[in-house]
């Protein structure tokens, strides 16, 4: 991963490499005792409204220039030619 970053040949920024294959979890226990805090969304919620929000939106994300990484379409890199394959 960190060869195709740096050829520019993958679709993923040079950071991904870091925590590809690793678990990531975000504790949020301190905050609900700290704070009496809830989340509003579920994440199993959270991820259907970004679903949803990025098939309404899809077109304009595609299309879209000069954004950041995040709200852009990705560069496919070397995947562009192995699914032309």
């Amino acid at each position: 991963m960190k060869l195709t970053s740096a050829l520019r040949l993958s679709p993923l920024a040079a950071y991904h490499h870091l925590a590809y294959g690793r678990d990531i979890y975000f504790d949020i226990s301190k905050p609900k005792e700290d704070l009496d805090w809830q989340p509003q969304f579920s994440n199993i919620e959270m991820f259907k409204q970004s679903y949803d929000w990025y098939v309404e939106h899809r077109d304009e994300i595609l299309q879209a220039k000069g954004r950041s990484p995040h709200r852009s379409a990705i560069k496919e890199g070397i995947l562009k030619l192995l699914r032309w394959i």
